[in-house]
């Protein structure tokens, strides 16, 4: 989840991370998509969706480790792990509906953007020497984007003022 974050496009907000559906849902749309011969996580941004009446979706493209690692997990590790919740914890159907429903589980729960930042802050100090929680990390990729990249930035600001009057 982490490696998602940091090397799949523009960092999310820890709570759009946490909670990818691996199947559609009645409340939300699954996050995991195949994009021509690459996979992609899509995350709900739902704080503009007052003004638009919809969240906005924002696709994040997987580098061949990131796609190797989601399959596994997707189409083994979560199986294997739905059936054994059946098996060892046969009175509580909650946790069989995570594990059939999200991407990332933890044990019985979501993972929280705690968690997240907890992992980031623990590799950056340990590469830099310094601890970048996930709203850290996020802002300070946001600004070398906006330095960097500008025509990215161009390009989402104009994709955002669509879907404002769409």
């Amino acid at each position: 989840m982490v490696t998602i974050e940091v090397l799949a496009g523009s960092p999310s907000r820890g709570t759009e991370l946490t909670c990818i559906q691996l199947r559609n849902t009645s409340c939300r749309t699954r996050g995991i998509y195949n994009i021509g011969c690459r996979m992609a996580i899509v995350v709900q941004y739902s704080k503009t969706s007052s003004r638009n009446g919809r969240d906005t979706l924002i696709p994040h493209i997987l580098d061949a480790f990131c796609q190797d690692v989601i399959k596994t997990v997707t189409f083994v590790t979560h199986l294997f792990t739905e059936q054994m919740s059946r098996i060892l914890y046969p009175d509580r159907n909650d946790i069989t509906t995570l594990w059939h429903n999200h991407l990332f589980v933890k044990k019985n729960t979501l993972f929280t953007t705690k968690d997240i930042s907890s992992v980031l802050q623990h590799a950056s100090l340990e590469t830099m020497q310094i601890k970048l929680g996930i709203r850290d990390y996020r802002q300070l990729s946001i600004c070398v984007r906006c330095v960097h990249c500008p025509t990215l930035e161009k390009l989402i600001g104009m994709w955002e003022d669509v879907n404002v009057a769409a």
